[in-house]
């Protein structure tokens, strides 16, 4: 089920069309090229509406409900055209076999629909969200503790051998190791789909032409790295 949400995803319409293509295609992770354990040698699942359709069916055929409602939650205004995104894959999804409506809240009721407080009167999390991640750390152990690790904070996701990757890479202080367990660890969510990863968006700024300022890998502005000219 997971694999076919997977390929259901149009990614590279969802850069050029909704985003403008100004967005970078993920390849399977979610973290960018900056981020300690970034994995080059992986790729996005390809765009396979009937790879997808495919699945469900054998999903269906083995007993799995996948007529079961679920909502995709989506924060409005977390960032640009977040919405349409939400849209498109609910779209995508249906088209596949499954039945996905959007739901489309504001902040305070995301964050709980997010982590699942008691405070909306749920008692789990939303089964599906749409996350913006950040990592401004630049090391993928924020990335698996948060959204991939049995019990993470906003994790919906369980699997023993990426737990043990996660927990030594956290451990191991050999710059060159620790990337590589990462790197591994990524391959492992990445073929266990254990999540649908999009695009990275690109930074966006407007400066004045008589400011010298250059952008960071972190997207940190630190105002006494900018420099007023004549």
């Amino acid at each position: 089920m997971r694999q076919a949400m997977n390929y259901a995803a149009d990614r590279k319409s969802i850069v050029d069309k909704i985003f403008g293509g100004f967005a970078t295609l993920a390849r399977g992770q979610m973290i960018s090229s900056a981020v300690l354990g970034f994995n080059p040698s992986l790729d996005d699942y390809p765009f396979d509406m009937a790879k997808a359709k495919s699945l469900v069916a054998e999903a269906k055929g083995a007993g799995i409900p996948v007529d079961t409602n679920m909502e995709l939650v989506v924060q409005k205004g977390r960032f640009p055209r977040d919405v349409e995104l939400g849209e498109s894959l609910v779209a995508a999804w249906n088209d596949a076999g499954l039945k996905v409506k959007l739901r489309a809240v504001e902040r305070a009721q995301y964050v709980d629909l997010l982590w699942g407080t008691q405070a909306a009167g749920f008692k789990d999390k939303a089964n599906l969200t749409q996350v913006l991640h950040g990592n401004e750390l630049l090391d993928a152990s924020r990335s698996f503790e948060a959204w991939l690790q049995t019990g993470g904070r906003g994790s919906l996701f369980s699997d023993a051998d990426l737990d043990k990757m996660v927990k030594d890479g956290a451990a191991e202080s050999d710059i060159k190791k620790r990337e590589q367990i990462f790197q591994q660890a990524f391959k492992r969510a990445h073929d266990e789909a254990g999540l649908v990863v999009i695009a990275t968006l690109d930074f966006l700024w407007g400066m004045s032409k008589n400011v010298e300022w250059q952008l960071r890998a972190d997207d940190l502005v630190r105002f006494n790295e900018v420099k007023l000219t004549n």
